[in-house]
């Protein structure tokens, strides 16, 4: 009888611990996150360069609307390799207009291009929020798992806590609204 009631809280212990927070992410949801973070980083460096310089915010968007005017994005479908070479020229100019799988651009960033030429020289937060918002909204997706807790670690030594702590306090200045969307994430862990 002994035995089978410590058998019994061994399997609940176990069960327990299963149930806890991971200890680490998965390999993909930190390549993700990770990758957001970079992608994010982007958009702000961007939008930084569009609120300091009006000349420079000018010319970026000029140059964007040059390669765009060539014509390689109209077949709509997969980029031929004067669309391939008209990506690179864009993402070498503003990364945040170009999407991306893994280290190979694939198409271009429509809703987020026709933002860019709009907003560049008038309103540079609005110019990248669309961007912006969809790496928050990854990093939300991904630390919302259910396994995923303040102390899981992104990559070695961060926290999955001091990750969006950063990520906020980044993000905050220029899109207040998306800083709050990680400040709730962090609270929901």
């Amino acid at each position: 009888m002994r035995s089978a009631a410590l058998v019994a809280l061994l399997a609940l212990a176990l069960g327990l611990t299963a149930c806890g927070d991971a200890d680490e992410l998965s390999k993909k949801d930190a390549q993700t996150l990770t990758t957001s973070r970079e992608d994010l980083d982007d958009a702000l460096d961007t939008e930084e360069t569009l609120r300091t310089s009006k000349a420079e915010a000018a010319s970026l968007r000029l140059k964007v609307q040059k390669i765009i005017g060539r014509g390689a994005f109209e077949n709509g479908g997969k980029p031929d390799e004067f669309g391939l070479a008209a990506l690179g020229e864009l993402r070498d100019l503003v990364p945040s207009l170009v999407l991306e799988r893994g280290d190979a651009v694939v198409a271009l960033d429509t809703a987020a291009t026709k933002e860019f030429v709009a907003q560049a020289v008038s309103d540079p937060a609005a110019a990248l929020y669309l961007p912006a918002k969809s790496e928050v909204d990854s990093i939300v997706k991904v630390t919302g798992g259910d396994d995923v807790g303040p102390e899981t670690k992104v990559r070695g030594k961060q926290t999955v806590s001091a990750y969006l702590t950063g990520a906020e306090r980044d993000v905050r200045p220029v899109w207040p609204r998306l800083a709050d969307r990680l400040k709730n994430a962090r609270g929901e862990l």
